[in-house]
């Protein structure tokens, strides 16, 4: 069944914390509310979060939590995620800032938090063809690679030439793509931020592949609730049939908890109508997960990943 994580996190309270992280000089905010920061808008604080503006702020805030001993989460576009508690005793590291791309011969580098959709839209332009078969995805490039996102058109994996890695003690290595694991919604990162992304992209014809990319961001609108507050597909794939097309033959769809909602336009996202909170989440999650397991013999595995 789907469940909070149980995790324990490190308090930082005491001032000796504070200090040593304030001397890193990268900016880091006390009590910050992390449901704003998720496409489900929904979650409690984070004890810190901090923002780096380059890999050496990224660096220097890693040496310094793992010199602490403290626990670090990485937050990238918040579009695979739910926070369940109040508080996450965690220093949350935002990636949104680590936001650039650059054209290089036969592809693409940029950091690990551009955004994935703004990439695409720019290596449009350029007359780089391949991502626009991830249009519509909401993530950053780094977390696209940490789950290998994808649809029925393309995956990640299939353009990663190689990815900058920081451990949690800041040491770098460059891991060429395909010694990074890949499979359904994962790669092997052993716990590693992804910092950069190289990308091989063909040469292409712009006006081509810009309609294609407005052509499959129409396809997922009208078959997705792409403006609604969600996390994304709530489970993965089994292997038999689509998730969402087992929610939705057990007669789940607009099913609800609370302020949570199975969506009437894919089975398989699982709406905040405003009044949500994150426990709804879990619960309705936790419904799904039984009736289908009831009817139809399938385990759904969560491909959401909980906070707590």
């Amino acid at each position: 069944m789907i469940r909070a994580a149980t995790g324990v996190g490190i308090p930082m309270p005491d001032q000796e914390v504070w200090s040593a992280l304030a001397a890193t000089r990268v900016e880091i905010r006390p009590d910050c509310p992390l449901g704003p920061q998720t496409t489900i808008r929904l979650g409690g604080v984070a004890t810190a979060l901090a923002r780096p503006r380059n890999l050496d702020e990224l660096v220097r805030v890693l040496k310094a939590a793992n010199e602490l001993g403290i626990e670090v989460r990485f937050l990238g576009a918040g579009s695979n995620l739910v926070v369940v508690t109040d508080r996450v005793p965690s220093l949350v590291i935002h990636t949104k800032r680590l936001d650039w791309i650059v054209r290089e011969d036969g592809g693409v580098r940029c950091g690990g938090g551009a955004n994935l959709v703004s990439t695409i839209r720019r290596t449009v332009k350029w007359g780089l063809a391949g991502l626009e078969g991830l249009a519509g995805i909401p993530a950053t490039v780094g977390g696209a690679v940490a789950m290998n996102a994808g649809g029925k058109y393309a995956e990640i994996a299939e353009f990663v030439r190689s990815v900058t890695l920081l451990s949690l003690d800041g040491t770098a290595r460059d891991v060429p793509g395909d010694a990074l694991g890949f499979r359904y919604r994962g790669a092997d990162l052993g716990g590693a931020i992804v910092a950069e992304v190289r990308l091989a992209l063909a040469e292409g014809v712009p006006y081509r592949l810009r309609k294609r990319f407005r052509s499959i961001l129409a396809e997922k609108a009208a078959s997705q609730p792409l403006s609604e507050w969600t996390a994304g597909c709530v489970f993965k794939n089994p292997g038999c049939e689509s998730a969402g097309r087992l929610i939705d033959r057990a007669g789940l769809k607009g099913s609800s908890v609370g302020g949570a909602a199975v969506s009437q336009v894919h089975a398989n996202f699982i709406v905040n109508t405003g009044q949500g909170k994150a426990q709804d989440f879990v619960a309705l999650a936790g419904k799904v997960q039984a009736t289908v397991a009831s009817r139809f013999g399938v385990e759904l595995e969560p491909e959401v990943v909980i906070w707590s």
